[in-house]
């Protein structure tokens, strides 16, 4: 389970970092190009990381600690 979270945040990272990367810049170009869409992903790409990094942390605090 801690490894689907990881998982998450690194998929959440990558759909932050393609909005980011390609969508904005496509903005300054052309606002009716098709890749301006890649935008509307970070929100979900947030979401995504959120999601793992409490999958993450929720999983590894039921682990006894000796």
């Amino acid at each position: 389970m801690a490894r689907f979270g990881l998982i998450l945040i690194y998929g959440g990272i990558m759909l932050i970092a393609a909005g980011m990367l390609v969508g904005f810049p496509m903005l300054f170009v052309d606002s009716q190009h098709p890749l301006t869409r890649l935008i509307g992903v970070i929100p979900y790409g947030f979401v995504a990381a959120l999601l793992g990094m409490v999958v993450r942390f929720l999983h590894g605090s039921g682990q006894s600690r000796q």
